[in-house]
């Protein structure tokens, strides 16, 4: 085991803990690490995920994979409801708990699965992730801003979701990718790890401002999420690897899209940034932790 964590999980964390070194000395700030994370978005997974779709035999069951990451924010959105209609706090801080618990982190576990189950594994990250996507901009973003029927269809229309459609027509009907474009492709994926872990890195702005009621959002959602994650993996029927990927998606960090939509309401983000940050910090060890003994 100790093995594992060393040669795994700890490099993965020494870029993350590299970044927000660079950024504390002043080399590099939080808009270049806008620029690592934006990279991996728009060119980075996308890659990865084509690469690895297009190399998968398609069945209909996999059309299921993103109704169960759905179902399970659903029930996150109920039970986030519940709970902050029994706390005496502002508006904006209820809503910044209910989008906490419901947006997984998705590309914070890519390095990890990356490293553990291998690039050729990462269409099934990518299935799971179009669910996340999806309730993102339906019901997260709707609680924040009124959203708009064309902010739904332009989620869909993400570079991640159209490298999925396009890998499995690919695949599907056999097109050829020349060498030099294959290994292009297969090179650009190599980015996903550093740049993610980078860009988390100059983000990530630690504080103790509001931390009880950030270490009651970030446990609830690591207890709910690992407690029902680990039954998910008893229930389906989807192969090993498929149940597993479920686990690690549920357990994720708070999806830093929170920062995001509180920018465009033009609430405080500092809030949300602490959840963030914690929710972070914790999974740094948690997320190797599942890899290893899952």
């Amino acid at each position: 085991m100790f093995e594992l964590i060393l040669n795994k999980a700890v490099p993965i964390n020494l870029i993350f803990f590299l970044g927000y070194f660079l950024k504390k000395t002043g080399a590099l700030n939080e808009e270049d690490g806008r620029v690592f994370l934006k990279g991996m978005f728009y060119a980075f997974i996308p890659a990865i995920l084509f690469q690895s779709v297009r190399k998968t035999q398609f069945e209909a069951d996999f059309l299921v994979y993103p109704l169960v990451i759905i179902m399970f924010q659903i029930l996150m959105f109920i039970l986030g409801k519940l709970l902050t209609s029994r706390m005496k706090i502002s508006r904006d801080k209820k809503i910044v708990i209910r989008g906490s618990l419901i947006i997984m982190n998705s590309g914070f576990v890519v390095p990890f699965y990356i490293a553990f189950y291998g690039v050729e594994n990462m269409w099934r990250m990518g299935l799971y992730d179009f669910g996340n996507s999806l309730m993102v901009f339906v019901l997260v973003y709707s609680m924040f801003l009124r959203s708009e029927l064309k902010e739904v269809v332009k989620s869909l229309r993400s570079p991640p979701i159209a490298a999925i459609v396009l890998g499995i027509i690919a695949g599907k009907f056999g097109i050829p990718i020349p060498e030099f474009i294959d290994t292009t492709l297969n090179q650009i994926g190599n980015l996903v790890g550093p740049s993610i872990m980078l860009g988390l890195g100059l983000y990530f702005t630690p504080s103790l401002k509001n931390i009880k009621i950030s270490l009651l959002v970030v446990g609830l959602k690591i207890v709910l999420g690992v407690g029902i994650g680990l039954l998910l993996i008893q229930v389906l029927p989807f192969d090993s690897l498929s149940n597993k990927t479920v686990l690690y998606m549920t357990a994720s960090p708070v999806g830093a899209n929170i920062l995001t939509f509180a920018v465009l309401s033009k609430m405080d983000t500092k809030f949300p940034s602490e959840i963030v940050s914690l929710s972070i910090v914790i999974n740094l060890f948690l997320i190797p932790l599942l890899f290893i003994l899952i």
